[in-house]
């Protein structure tokens, strides 16, 4: 699980949270240009706090092949996101880990 935070752009609209959501998800691809949405992100709440979550796969046959689950929730710091990654074979295994992670997760109340 990657963790990190990201500026972004002020933007106090309604698709603030979307709008830095898929910036991310731009670099995220420019990185790795192996790199596919394969579900669009829908609403979460982490925390009690708004957030998306959006599944990824990796298919490149440089890197390891695998399933990717993104969660993003905007703070006043920035972008908050939690990339979870795991082989594409062994994800169901993974997947448990990672919600117990997410669920632990105490963010600063808006």
């Amino acid at each position: 699980m990657i963790v990190s935070v990201s500026q972004v752009q002020a933007d106090a609209s309604e698709q603030a949270l979307e709008n830095a959501t898929q910036a991310l998800i731009q670099e995220l691809t420019k990185a790795n240009p192996g790199l596919k949405v394969t579900r669009e992100p829908g609403r979460v709440q982490l925390n009690g706090q708004p957030g998306l979550s959006t599944y990824l796969s990796n298919d490149s046959p440089a890197e390891r092949a695998g399933d990717d689950w993104l969660v993003t929730v905007l703070q006043p710091q920035g972008l908050v996101s939690f990339l979870c990654v795991a082989p594409k074979a062994a994800y169901p295994e993974y997947e448990k880990t990672f919600t117990a992670v997410l669920d632990s997760v105490r963010l600063v109340k808006q």
